[in-house]
C-alpha cells in the first residue's frame, strides 16, 4: 500500500508503505538521462552497449548510524556471543557430569552386588550348631532360667527404652 505525499518544494510523489521490500528509490544515471524533479529518469531505452548504472538513494538518516547506536549493536553482539560460548560450555560440562554420574552409578551397582555375593557367602558358612556347642563348652555360656528372664509389654515404637538398671539376684 502507497500513498500520496508533498516533498519540500510541493510536488506529489508516492512513498512506499512501511515494511515494504523496496524502500529506496532506484533511478538510472547514464547516456542520455535528463535530470528531472527528484530522480533522473532514462532519455530513451538503452542499448545493450551503453553503460548503465544503478544508483540507489536511501531515505536520509539510515546511511549514517549514530554512533551510541553502534557501539550499542556492538556491545550486544559481543553479550551474545559470549552467553553462547558460556552455553556450549556449561553443555560440554552438563554432558561430562552425566557420563560420570552414568559410570559410577554402574560402579556402585557392581559394588552392590559383590558385596551381597560375599555376605550370603559368609551366611552360608556359619554353622548355628557349632558356635552354640563352642559358646556353652568353651565359653561357659548357660541358657537363663526362668527366674532370670523379664517380660515387658510391648509398645507402638517396637522399642524399649531402659531408664534404670535391671533388678536382679546378680
Amino acid at each position: 500500500m502507497a500513498e500520496d505525499i508533498r516533498n519540500h518544494a510541493g510536488t506529489r510523489r508516492r512513498r512506499s508503505a512501511p515494511g515494504s521490500p523496496a524502500r529506496a528509490r532506484r533511478t538510472y544515471a547514464g547516456a542520455g538521462a535528463v535530470s528531472g524533479s527528484n530522480a533522473l529518469r532514462p532519455e530513451k531505452v538503452p542499448s545493450a552497449g551503453e553503460n548503465l548504472r544503478l544508483i540507489t538513494t536511501e531515505p536520509a538518516g539510515i546511511s549514517a548510524m549514530n554512533m551510541g547506536y553502534l557501539l550499542f549493536l556492538v556491545l550486544a553482539a559481543v553479550a551474545t556471543v559470549l552467553i553462547c560460548v558460556n552455553y556450549l560450555r556449561l553443555q560440554s560440562r552438563y554432558t561430562g557430569l552425566q557420563k560420570e554420574n552414568t559410570s559410577l552409578t554402574a560402579a556402585l551397582s557392581a559394588e552392590r552386588l559383590e558385596n551381597d555375593a560375599n555376605y550370603n557367602r559368609i551366611v552360608s558358612n556359619v554353622n548355628l550348631e557349632e558356635v552354640r556347642e563352642i559358646a556353652e563348652k568353651r565359653l561357659g555360656m548357660v541358657y537363663p532360667s526362668a527366674s532370670q528372664v523379664c517380660y515387658y509389654e510391648e509398645s507402638e515404637n517396637n522399642y524399649v527404652k531402659q531408664y534404670l538398671d535391671i533388678p536382679g539376684n546378680g
